[in-house]
C-alpha cells in the first residue's frame, strides 16, 4: 500500500491525484490475486505507481479461506470431485478424495451429522485442493514474468478510500453491493469485463488444472489492462 492510498487527493484544478481500484473474486485465492498482480505490473509499466493503487479481496473469502467447513456440503464435495477429475490430488490424498467422491452421499450426510472422521477427511481434501490451486495460480503468474506476493485470502469489507471495485463475475458484484449497502461509501462497482468493454465473465479456473489458470490469467490480463486504461483516462485527467 502506498502512502497516498485511500486519500483520494485532488489537485487545485480538481484532477484526482490518485485512485484505488480493488479486484474481487469469491475467495481471493485465484482470479482476483492474478488481477491484482497483473494490474500492478501494468501500472508500473505505464509509470503510474503511486497514482493508481491496486488491491484485491474476496466477496466470500471468510468462508472459503478461513471457515470453508461452514460451506454447503454439496459445494465442498463438488470441489473435491472437480479437483480429482483434473488430477490435482496425488498419493494418499488422492485415495481419500476418491473415497469421498465414490461415497459422496454418505459423506455429505455424515458431515451434516457432525461426524469427526468425515469432517477431518473432507477438510484435509479441501485444504489439499486449495494448496494445489494456489500453486497453479503462482505458476501461471510466474510464466508471465510476475512474482506473486502471496498475501491474499482477504475478505471484502466496506471502507473509505476505494474508488473502483471490479469483480470477476456479476454474482461477486451483487455480493459487494450488499457489503457496501448502508455503509455511507459509494465506490463504482462493476464486473471487470463489462468495465473494460468486454463481454462475458472471467472464467473460473477452480478445479480446471494448470490449463484453466492459464486461460483465466490471459482473460484477466486483457480485461485488467482495459480497466487500468479507463481508470487512468477517467480519474487521472
Amino acid at each position: 500500500m502506498s502512502e497516498t492510498q485511500g486519500q483520494n487527493q485532488e489537485s487545485d484544478d480538481g484532477t484526482q491525484l490518485n485512485v484505488t481500484v480493488e479486484y474481487v473474486c469469491t475467495a481471493n485465492g485465484g482470479r482476483s490475486p492474478m488481477a491484482e498482480e497483473e494490474a500492478e505490473a501494468y501500472v508500473a509499466a505505464l509509470g503510474l505507481e503511486g497514482r493508481i493503487n491496486v488491491e484485491s479481496s474476496g466477496s466470500d473469502a471468510k468462508t472459503w479461506a478461513h471457515d470453508f467447513m461452514s460451506a454447503n456440503p454439496d459445494d465442498l464435495v463438488g470441489a473435491i470431485e472437480a479437483g480429482l477429475k483434473e488430477g490435482t490430488y496425488q498419493g494418499k490424498a488422492k485415495a481419500i478424495a476418491e473415497q469421498i467422491v465414490k461415497n459422496k452421499d454418505v459423506y455429505k450426510a455424515m458431515l451434516v451429522l457432525g461426524d469427526i472422521r468425515t469432517r477431518t477427511e473432507i477438510e484435509s481434501s479441501v485444504r489439499y485442493l486449495i494448496a494445489g490451486e494456489e500453486a497453479y495460480r503462482n505458476l501461471a503468474l510466474l510464466e508471465d514474468g510476475i512474482s506473486p506476493k502471496g498475501n491474499y485470502h482477504k475478505q471484502t469489507v466496506a471502507r473509505p478510500g476505494v474508488d473502483v471495485i471490479l469483480t470477476m463475475k456479476q454474482k461477486n458484484a451483487d455480493q459487494v453491493s450488499k457489503i457496501y449497502e448502508g455503509s455511507g461509501y459509494d465506490p463504482v462497482i462493476s464486473p471487470l469485463c463489462q468495465y473494460a468493454g468486454l463481454s462475458g465473465d472471467i472464467p473460473d479456473p477452480f478445479g480446471k488444472g494448470m490449463d484453466g489458470f492459464r486461460e483465466s490469467r490471459d482473460a484477466i490480463k486483457k480485461a485488467v489492462h482495459g480497466s487500468i486504461d479507463r481508470i487512468a483516462r477517467e480519474y487521472l485527467k
